[in-house]
């Protein structure tokens, strides 16, 4: 029997491992937090690791392309750090003698913090001119938020997924959604058609972070913001997978920095700079970039490193 990381373990193993004596757990990404209480239990579960190749390892042996990151900045508004400090306040409110009291709510409102930072108004503003700018026009992928964003042509609100086809219309790619509601077939005949290039681009929420093979891809966008170490190593896995031809690939990152005295949500964005370029080929550069913002903000290694954190929320696929 095979079990991968979307198994939850439950009062029946004992049953199931009577009844499969030898049992396989695949995950690339087993550990998650500075506890990581979770991967200790599938360790103990499984008894142990039989194999372990870290993306480092890797990306040295040419298991995977190597990649560039292009970090691109815009700026916090005075109205979206107000609204970030609220569910501060509100995770604050979750605690009591350093305990959680209420899970649900924190998970919330870690929830919309990171929401507010995806949904960031500059963010939207400077996405055509970033789409411009951007030289690689097929075998891309984009990575949007979660939020919705008002459409002033319809005076309605509609999905940032959205939102961000249009945008990708008007410079001429040939875009199409790859979420939930696309059912497996139809999953299939997207991704032949983007390995073929008759789509250039797919867009996507979280659908393509896990159990999808598209080693085409060449590109992509990251426009949400979270900070999630799984993620991290999930997406770099899908864009960097060997392809006829493909000698690298490229990740462009939108980075939202807030106000100097905002250092918590300086830390989210920063980590997800540091775990996406610490393994790129232009490391040098972007590390002079990472130390200066760095002292601008207060922070030290410890407080970008991804596993010095806890993980609050497991994410639903969308």
């Amino acid at each position: 029997m095979i079990v991968d990381e979307a198994h939850r373990f439950t009062r029946r193993d004992e049953q199931i491992i009577q009844k499969y004596p030898f049992m396989l757990g695949l995950s690339a990404t087993p550990f998650s937090g500075t506890s990581a209480v979770k991967g200790n239990e599938l360790m103990a579960f499984f008894g142990g690791k039989v194999f372990d190749l870290p993306i480092e390892e890797a990306l040295e042996r040419g298991y995977l392309v190597p990649y560039y990151y292009r970090p691109l900045f815009v700026r916090a508004t005075c109205e979206e750090e107000n609204r970030f400090n609220k569910q501060n306040q509100i995770i604050s409110s979750c605690y009591k003698n350093n305990v959680c009291i209420d899970r649900d709510k924190l998970i919330r409102a870690c929830r919309q913090r990171l929401r507010i930072i995806s949904m960031a108004s500059e963010k939207q503003e400077q996405l055509p001119d970033i789409i411009s700018k951007i030289p690689v026009q097929n075998h891309f992928i984009v990575y949007c938020g979660d939020g919705r964003l008002f459409d002033n042509t319809t005076g309605e609100e509609i999905r940032h997924i959205q939102s961000v086809k249009r945008v990708l219309s008007k410079f001429g790619y040939r875009p199409s959604q790859f979420t939930a509601k696309e059912n497996m077939n139809e999953r299939m005949q997207l991704i032949e058609s983007f390995n073929r290039g008759d789509i250039t681009v797919l867009v996507a929420i979280r659908c393509l972070d896990e159990g999808v093979n598209i080693p085409s891809i060449e590109g992509a966008l990251i426009l949400s913001s979270n900070d999630d170490y799984r993620e991290f190593v999930q997406r770099r896995g899908r864009i960097l997978r060997q392809f006829k031809d493909k000698k690298y690939a490229t990740i462009y990152d939108i980075v939202v920095l807030p106000s100097l005295q905002m250092n918590i949500w300086a830390k989210i964005e920063l980590r997800r700079f540091y775990e996406y370029g610490r393994l790129a080929q232009n490391w040098p550069d972007l590390k002079e970039t990472l130390v200066k913002l760095m002292t601008e903000y207060g922070l030290t290694q410890e407080d970008i490193d991804v596993f010095d954190f806890e993980k609050d929320e497991d994410y639903e696929d969308e």
